[in-house]
């Protein structure tokens, strides 16, 4: 048995190849590319709900996903148009504050 949060020993083009399956259409085949390794295939018996603690869990964190990913991509394109544009950025640095100057050792 695996999950999104639990793939187990799985390579993950095999868990994701089994999670793709059809819960309409059971029991289903599934293939995944190893690249390399080979070529796997999946005999999806039987698919249960999801927990409700994990599925709560995940509802909580999609927000915090979100926006780290965002800020992430936001980053990575500040940084391709710096190099694109060779900017050089000349700001002097923040002072730190005295009460954190000794937190940094």
């Amino acid at each position: 048995m695996i999950s999104k949060m639990q793939p187990g020993q799985l390579p993950p083009e095999v868990a994701t190849a089994a999670l793709r399956a059809e819960r309409s259409k059971l029991p289903a085949l599934q293939g995944a590319d190893l690249g390399l390794q080979g070529y796997a295939i999946v005999r999806v018996n039987k698919v249960l709900d999801a927990d409700p603690q994990a599925a709560a869990l995940l509802a909580q964190q999609a927000p915090m996903v979100t926006r780290a990913l965002s800020q992430a991509q936001m980053q990575a394109y500040v940084e391709s148009l710096k190099k694109s544009i060779d900017v050089k950025i000349n700001a002097p640095k923040p002072e730190v504050p005295a009460a954190l100057a000794g937190l940094n050792g």
